[in-house]
């Protein structure tokens, strides 16, 4: 990557020398995302006209939340790996490793591979949803209230509820900012473990945390830059280019990251 470019530069000069591949990286994510949904859809049509024509009282044991709960499962047993191996794919054409098409299935080669990959991607992300309920805990606290308050019986309960619910509204915007900007401490987690598949996962977030130190505004500036992307997208720009635009401009960023944090100590590339 040519440090002296930005980081609009260097994600366009790697869109277009994969253009087709990563054309067909994204169509085939699109579709598998749109034959989960599909096959989701078509279970709760199913559900909600049974349901209606039959059942007078809903049941947690009916057949048609076995086939939900196996159908998540499935998604995250398949979809989640090869996200993953996908993300890999982005990570090693951006930093200029001529990596071939089928690294998009890497996940998959091995079970042990694919166990850790699933390990990985289920546990990171147990660890961002839990630093999002801790930071939403207070307006979920405020909500309560809410509820009780929910049919002021007088003028000063109705102020009471108004400020509550301006509370309520600061406390869920503010959770969310604080628990994304939390969570970027994991932003090189991914990164470190595409540099050494023998990195354990406990051993992969003490060295992102470690290396993110002081850097989390520069894995802000990944995301922000996706900001004008997605607004193309909608407008002029196919939405099919937003999905190699988001995982380039992410692994430029990181990788960036990863080698400031090699020059000051902080992490070691093979």
């Amino acid at each position: 990557m040519d440090q002296d470019k930005g980081l609009y530069q260097n994600g366009f000069f790697v869109l277009k020398n994969h253009v087709t591949r990563m054309t067909a990286v994204s169509m085939s994510m699109i579709a598998l995302m749109f034959l989960f949904a599909l096959i989701s859809q078509l279970i709760g049509m199913n559900y909600e006209i049974r349901y209606r024509a039959i059942w007078t009282e809903e049941s947690l044991l009916t057949k048609e939340w076995a086939f939900l709960i196996v159908g998540a499962l499935l998604f995250c047993a398949v979809v989640f790996p090869f996200e993953l191996g996908i993300r890999r794919w982005f990570y090693g054409v951006s930093v200029g490793k001529e990596w071939p098409l089928r690294y998009i299935f890497s996940m998959f080669d091995t079970p042990r591979m694919y166990r850790k990959a699933l390990w990985l991607r289920l546990s990171l992300g147990m660890k961002k949803l839990f630093w999002y309920i801790v930071c939403l805990l207070p307006s979920f606290l405020v909500k309560g209230l809410l509820e009780v308050l929910s049919y002021p019986g007088n003028a000063l309960l109705g102020t009471l509820y108004g400020m509550l619910y301006v509370i309520w509204i600061l406390f869920m915007i503010g959770g969310f900012v604080l628990a994304f900007y939390l969570n970027l401490k994991y932003y090189l987690v991914y990164y470190l473990w595409f540099e050494t598949p023998s990195l354990k996962m406990s051993e992969a977030v003490r060295l992102s945390a470690r290396c993110m130190r002081g850097r989390r505004r520069k894995a802000l500036t990944a995301y922000f830059a996706l900001i004008p992307l997605v607004l193309a997208s909608v407008l002029v720009f196919p939405i099919i280019a937003l999905i190699p635009a988001a995982y380039i401009l992410s692994s430029l960023q990181g990788r960036e990251i990863l080698e400031l944090g090699q020059k000051d100590g902080k992490v070691c590339l093979d």
